[in-house]
């Protein structure tokens, strides 16, 4: 596959009719603890908060994800502990 098509591959992003939403891919980077997690077809009813609670609640918190991101966990107090930036892919013309 050419350059530049690797998102187009990845992106899992769909409209469901039936239900008139639109479910996301979302890729989570932590690059402090050098890892990330991809959820895919997310709800755009749901807040960027209660995803964020899977992997960073002190107790709520998978134990596999609370091992590696330990030093945000520390530190989150949802949502005033946490900043979340969005990035926008670059697009081959």
């Amino acid at each position: 596959m050419p350059v530049g098509f690797q998102a187009r591959l990845e992106n899992t992003s769909c409209f469901h009719f039936k239900t008139k939403a639109i479910l996301w891919r979302i890729k989570w980077e932590f690059p402090q603890a050098n890892t990330h997690y991809v959820e895919a077809k997310v709800s755009e009813s749901k807040s960027i908060k209660s995803l964020l609670e899977k992997y960073l609640h002190p107790t709520h918190a998978d134990p596999v994800f609370k091992q590696r991101l330990k030093g945000f966990i520390v530190n989150a107090r949802l949502p005033d502990g946490v900043q979340t930036l969005m990035c926008q892919q670059e697009r081959v013309i």
